[in-house]
């Protein structure tokens, strides 16, 4: 049964502290806000609104902690004990990790990263009879540009392999400017 919990994050479960997933910290923090709010007005529309809400947010919380949580409804004064359902996982933001489709995401990754090798091997190679000069600007310009958007993609769970396959495909076209440096002129 859950006894305590401390800042929205941690929470002890029969003397055993667990950490929650971030987006239900989150929503538990924003419905003690709301409680509040709606205590101080006291807003009687709002109240069953925010009494369902915590009801719902029990049932997460058990099903994250797979344990049995005690929900003081704090409107009305009233004790529900909430538990998981039999044989329930934990929700998909939980610990628990998923497979990684490997094949599929590595796929994604080659079709994303080959286009993107040729394309600025080409033009980097081309701007290398230009001087280092423009090769640099066009290095800062394009891979400067590309880097946003990598980064913000690579925290996404479908986009990521698309992202890798990008930042793959700028390492590889560095790799063969480097090469056409080294070699015969």
């Amino acid at each position: 049964m859950v006894t305590r919990v401390s800042d929205g994050t941690l929470v002890e479960i029969e003397g055993e502290r667990t950490r929650l997933p971030p987006d239900l910290a989150a929503s538990l923090r924003e419905w003690a806000e709301v409680v509040e709010a709606v205590c101080a007005h006291e807003e009687a529309g709002n109240r069953a609104l925010v009494s369902e809400r915590g009801r719902r947010l029990a049932h997460r919380l058990a099903r994250a902690t797979r344990s049995r949580v005690r929900y003081v409804d704090p409107l009305v004064d009233r004790v529900v004990l909430v538990s998981a359902p039999p044989g329930a996982r934990a929700s998909r933001t939980s610990t628990a990790a998923e497979p990684v489709p490997w094949a599929t995401g590595l796929t994604a990754s080659a079709l994303t990263g080959g286009p993107v090798a040729v394309g600025l091997s080409a033009l980097f190679l081309d701007l290398l009879t230009d001087g280092p000069l423009a090769l640099l600007v066009a290095n800062l310009v394009v891979v400067g540009g590309l880097a946003p958007a990598v980064l913000l993609l690579a925290r996404r769970a479908v986009w990521r392999w698309v992202a890798h396959g990008v930042a793959g495909g700028v390492l590889v076209s560095w790799f063969v400017l480097a090469l056409s440096l080294l070699g015969p002129r």
